[in-house]
């Protein structure tokens, strides 16, 4: 019996991107290649099915499947280095951002946008769409930038140089920015009309390995913050205001951990470096690996 289900994508291999069932054992019962997708970077649930990114392409190709993994449309957004999907179900928008030419794609209702709004030193790697508000982490910059939906100015957040804020993610009334080069995250409250107030700052790794921190999960009140480097998966515990407070260190059971995702108690790591996918159970034990070359960004289903 089947009991869990993912996609993996990949860079620079020829099965970009996966499919892949496991048993209830975390054996792999079934992998089928999604033809016709080199240097997938992120993939995305939508309505109808999927949306699948290719990171590398000059006109910035985005590939919309059906919930059979078929390729129905493949569009050219011309935003160069998309790394990061993401997508709105509620209002229907699927959007990612420029890692080369700091441009904005926005398609709501299966109608194209294209933004231009960072300098010329932009690399946007993450954008989420909360409270009526995009939220666009620009590393490139050193800045956070918020627009309203219909993507006029708000704010902008800037951050120490060469910090490179990468990721954000929303929990209740606070908001949490981690940084690649300088392995910390930020938090901030949620302030009226969706605007940001800085509260306080904490490090994900502060050891002698070369270290850079990749994203971060919300699972039962922890936040997991990853470090590639010293491999590492940084766990703290959310207080009723916000703060956190250090949980501890987990390994990360491979070389350069990309991404994490989860599925029930269990927590799915893209080791990109080791090329493997990490399984750990609730007590952080390794349950199972599984190998996949240059592994980015999983979506468990």
């Amino acid at each position: 019996m089947d009991k869990l289900e993912i996609v993996a994508t990949a860079y620079d291999t020829e099965n970009s991107c996966e499919y892949i069932k496991f048993n209830d054992k975390y054996k792999v019962t079934y992998r089928k290649t999604i033809d016709g997708i080199k240097n997938a970077s992120s993939i995305v649930k939508i309505k109808g099915g999927y949306a699948i990114a290719e990171e590398d392409t000059n006109t910035g190709k985005l590939y919309l499947l059906d919930d059979n993994f078929n390729i129905k449309e493949c569009i050219e957004t011309g935003v160069k280095g998309i790394v990061y999907l993401n997508y709105n179900q509620k209002e229907n928008i699927l959007f990612g951002g420029g890692y080369t030419d700091g441009k904005i794609f926005v398609l709501k209702n299966w109608q194209l946008k294209v933004y231009s709004k960072s300098g010329e030193n932009s690399s946007i790697h993450c954008i989420k769409y909360e409270n009526n508000r995009f939220y666009v982490v620009n590393c490139g910059e050193d800045t956070l930038y918020i627009y309203n939906n219909k993507f006029e100015f708000c704010d902008k957040i800037a951050f120490p140089e060469n910090s490179k804020p990468r990721h954000i993610i929303f929990n209740k009334n606070n908001a949490y920015v981690i940084c690649e080069n300088s392995n910390e995250v930020y938090l901030f409250d949620i302030e009226p009309k969706g605007l940001l107030k800085f509260v306080e700052r904490y490090k994900t790794y502060d050891g002698a390995k070369e270290s850079y921190a990749s994203t971060l999960l919300i699972k039962n009140n922890r936040l997991y913050a990853l470090n590639r480097g010293a491999d590492l998966i940084t766990s703290f515990v959310i207080q009723d205001d916000g703060k956190l407070m250090f949980d501890r260190q987990i390994p990360a059971y491979g070389e350069y951990p990309w991404e994490i995702k989860t599925l029930n108690d269990d927590f799915f790591i893209a080791n990109k470096k080791s090329g493997e996918i990490s399984i750990v159970d609730g007590n952080y034990s390794l349950v199972e690996k599984i190998k996949k070359q240059g592994v980015n960004n999983i979506l468990t289903l």
